[in-house]
């Protein structure tokens, strides 16, 4: 298209008109069913979708979060283990005392004992 404008002369090229795509997710709300609504960007398996819910992103976003739990929990877990191990050495300690006559002997293995879940302890609370 060639437009005369005050007397120079412009060319004006019209591109051809890419189709805005919308978010295809469905949102659940306060407000009932409907989709995002947001512009798409991505498109997977014929579907179009914005950064937001793009169905790779979202897999890697739960995945992440779903290991960062885990590891959360498996420290946790190894704390209450550790916890565990010094409560039954504790627990070994006192019935060395209340069983043995000779306790120099005795106790020198329970407190070695003792000192290595303590030590276990703290590496895992840190």
């Amino acid at each position: 298209m060639v437009a005369v404008l005050f007397g120079v002369r412009s060319v004006s090229v019209l591109s051809k008109t890419e189709v805005k795509h919308k978010c295809q997710k469905s949102i659940y709300s306060n407000w009932g069913h409907h989709d995002c609504g947001k512009t798409a960007k991505y498109e997977h398996n014929g579907k179009w979708y914005c950064g937001i819910h793009n169905p790779p992103v979202v897999a890697a976003r739960d995945k992440a979060r779903r290991e960062a739990r885990d590891a959360e929990y498996n420290a946790r877990q190894a704390l209450r283990d550790a916890k565990d191990a010094v409560t039954a050495a504790e627990a070994n300690v006192l019935s060395m005392v209340s069983e043995y006559d000779d306790l120099p002997i005795a106790l020198q293995g329970a407190y070695d004992e003792l000192c290595e879940a303590r030590i276990a302890l703290e590496a895992v609370s840190r």
